[in-house]
């Protein structure tokens, strides 16, 4: 992850269901904190989430 600090990254995250956060949601969202030029975008169609400490840098897209 260091080897990537100052790219621009996004983080795609679709469809993951509210059974396995840990493995895809967590990561992602502590990735996007960490690396301050990453962007996440959650598409799902009931389920989508984020946390707070990423919100200025997150969107949400329900369908």
């Amino acid at each position: 992850m260091a080897d990537h600090r100052g790219e621009k990254i996004l983080f795609l995250e679709m469809g993951v269901g509210r059974m396995t956060p840990i493995f895809i949601q967590e990561p992602f969202w502590e990735m996007t904190q960490y690396l301050k030029n990453s962007f996440y975008i959650n598409i799902n169609p009931k389920d989508a989430m984020t946390n707070p400490m990423i919100h200025d840098r997150f969107m949400i897209v329900l369908y």
